[in-house]
């Protein structure tokens, strides 16, 4: 009858004769734009049958057996190759949360991609086809879809690593004998990076019951919220109950993904007392919805509310530290008083200042500007300092 069969396969034709006259049969082969050829068939007594072996068929042709001037019907030999692939192309579609436009490889056949992210396989075979799988290592094997014969596609999502294959079926149930397999790479989002740039180490608190908090935050994709925990620790020891509060966060659109800020914490609603210390940590979270928001957190910093004794000898040291500068300043003026005497006992005289005796004198001038712009600071600074005692 009629067969498809592998090119460079072998084909043996066998026909059945009438019992007891088994006569001579040949084999009439006939291929396009060839002449036809007859070949002589070989017996088999105990079979009642004869046979012929055609050895690594190539073309196409159509043949039929004679036998005493006596013909059988004409049937036809198709000659195939195994079906492979001959175009395959990877679109990746990202999670929305990334920002990350679709993009189409006809080049690389290893799957590369961000957890979460769709990629959409589609490619044509060389022969029609009954059906196309796709094996997805360690255990997975489950059909592809297959469309206009020779079209196949289907669409994964990036959960876990592995290899994937694609095995054609087509519709002489031949299959591809060459399957190639190709990694599948599965890349997790990067954790958020925090860092706090002020303060750092313990800290006391100012006189304004206020301490900035300078930081600054980073993510691959984008960041969610930062959150500063806190609890307060007694002289004692006793520690109250942990609190956390939102500083900043990005609820809705594009999500930045680097920010460096400032937080002006405000401690006067916390009730402390003098050398109660407060232990702190920043927590930021990034905006990964495929596998859940990720969260980094800095180390624990403390600041401290000092008793009223350092405070008293803090600003004491302030005073200390303020008179000093004024008895420089005040060295510094007698020296300077000096200089302007001598050049005007020299204008009183009569005679001629001199190029650098002018420049001296203004200079002496200037100076004396500026000592009285840092008296009027330092006696500003000193003033304050009292007010806070």
């Amino acid at each position: 009858g009629n067969r498809t069969i592998l090119r460079g396969d072998s084909l043996t034709v066998i026909a059945v004769g009438t019992i007891g006259k088994p006569g001579e049969m040949s084999l009439r082969i006939s291929q396009a734009g060839q002449p036809s050829q007859r070949l002589q068939m070989s017996y088999n007594p105990e079979q009642f049958e004869h046979a012929l072996n055609i050895e690594s068929v190539q073309n196409d042709f159509q043949y039929h057996v004679t036998n005493d001037g006596v013909s059988s019907d004409t049937f036809s030999v198709t000659v195939t190759n195994n079906p492979f692939i001959t175009e395959l192309s990877l679109t990746y579609v990202y999670p929305s949360y990334t920002g990350l436009e679709n993009y189409t490889t006809s080049r690389e056949k290893a799957i590369q991609g961000l957890r979460g992210s769709r990629v959409v396989i589609d490619g044509r075979a060389s022969n029609p086809l009954d059906s196309a799988w796709i094996r997805l290592e360690p255990d997975s094997l489950r059909p592809m879809l297959v469309f206009d014969k020779r079209v196949f596609s289907d669409t994964l999502t990036l959960v876990s690593g592995g290899s994937y294959s694609i095995l054609l079926l087509d519709h002489w149930g031949l299959s591809n004998s060459d399957t190639l397999t190709y990694p599948l790479t599965v890349i997790p989002d990067e954790r958020p990076a925090v860092a706090l740039r002020h303060p750092r180490g313990q800290t006391d608190l100012n006189e304004e019951m206020i301490q900035p908090l300078i930081y600054e935050l980073a993510d691959d994709f984008g960041l969610s919220r930062l959150r500063l925990n806190f609890r307060r620790i007694r002289p004692s020891g006793d520690e109250g109950k942990p609190r956390s509060i939102t500083i900043i966060s990005w609820p809705g659109g594009k999500k930045p993904t680097h920010v460096l800020e400032q937080y002006n914490w405000n401690f006067n609603e916390l009730g402390l007392l003098p050398e109660d210390e407060v232990a702190y940590s920043l927590t930021v979270l990034d905006n990964d919805v495929v596998s859940g928001p990720k969260a980094t957190s800095t180390a624990e910093y403390r600041i401290r509310f000092p008793s009223l004794e350092e405070i008293f000898e803090r600003e004491q040291n302030n005073q200390d530290e303020i008179a000093n500068e004024l008895s420089e300043l005040e060295q510094q003026g007698e020296k300077l008083h000096e200089q302007v005497k001598k050049l005007n006992e020299t204008i009183e005289r009569g005679e001629q200042l001199q190029w650098e005796d002018n420049q001296q004198l203004s200079q002496a001038v200037q100076q004396q500007r500026e000592m009285l712009e840092e008296v009027k600071k330092l006696s500003e600074d000193l003033q304050q300092s009292l007010e806070q005692l």
